[in-house]
């Protein structure tokens, strides 16, 4: 492969390379230790970088950011298999290996909660399986249909069952800082944008098979004029 095209792929892998390599980097050198003592460049890394790095991580800005963080994980005991990205840019890339599905905040957050291999973490299996379980018995009810209303209908689908009321500016499955009115009005306006371009669609259909009568009308007429004349 050419540099130019492998250059990307290899890129996009940067960042969270990078990230990981810096947590390696605290716990081994900075965990634990005095500014004075973190100070003291190890060998192998650039002293012009490694001193702005342990000043920055002796802030007292980022030791309250990192603190509280470390509290917020603590709180929550249902892991995902995200990373950084959202459940809008999980959405985005699974919508791009089938665009023809619809899918729903359900599926989003199934597969957020589902490792590379296809296996479920362990942290959140006690809910994915019932959720999985409401989700079957809603569709053997008919309680849950495929579509803009099934996406619609988050206050009765299978997570609001499992866990309960989406809290303020918040929609499980679908991210932070979005209210329940914002998602519904977002969603109605895909349907309608949905559904316009469908009817746009049929209609140059239509009008497609009407010059293809039209046509096969000339090419009969044409033929029983020759017909006539020889």
């Amino acid at each position: 492969m050419p540099p130019i095209l492998a250059r990307p792929l290899v890129e996009v892998h940067y960042s969270q390379r990078f990230r990981t390599f810096k947590n390696l980097v605290r716990r081994k050198y900075v965990d634990g230790k005095t500014l004075e003592e973190c100070l003291v460049c190890p060998s192998g890394f650039d002293p012009i970088h490694w001193t702005p790095f342990i000043e920055n991580e002796f802030r007292s800005e980022k030791k309250d950011k990192n603190s509280k963080n470390a509290q917020n994980r603590s709180k929550n005991d249902l892991g995902h298999s995200m990373g950084r990205r959202s459940y809008a840019q999980l959405h985005y890339l699974e919508k791009q290996k089938n665009p023809h599905h619809k899918r729903t905040r359900v599926d989003d957050w199934k597969t957020g909660h589902v490792r590379s291999d296809g296996t479920v973490l362990e942290s959140a299996r006690e809910k994915y399986e019932l959720v999985e379980a409401a989700e079957e018995r809603m569709a053997s009810s008919n309680f849950s249909e495929e579509g803009s209303n099934s996406q619609l209908d988050i206050n009765s689908d299978a997570l609001s069952e499992v866990f309960g009321p989406d809290h303020k500016n918040r929609v499980r499955g679908i991210g932070s800082n979005i209210s329940k009115r914002q998602y519904h009005r977002s969603v109605a306006a895909k349907a309608i944008i949905e559904e316009v371009n469908s009817m746009s669609v049929a209609e140059v259909r239509t009008d497609v098979a009407n010059v293809k009568t039209d046509v096969a009308g000339v090419k009969t007429d044409m033929a029983d004029l020759k017909s006539m004349m020889q």
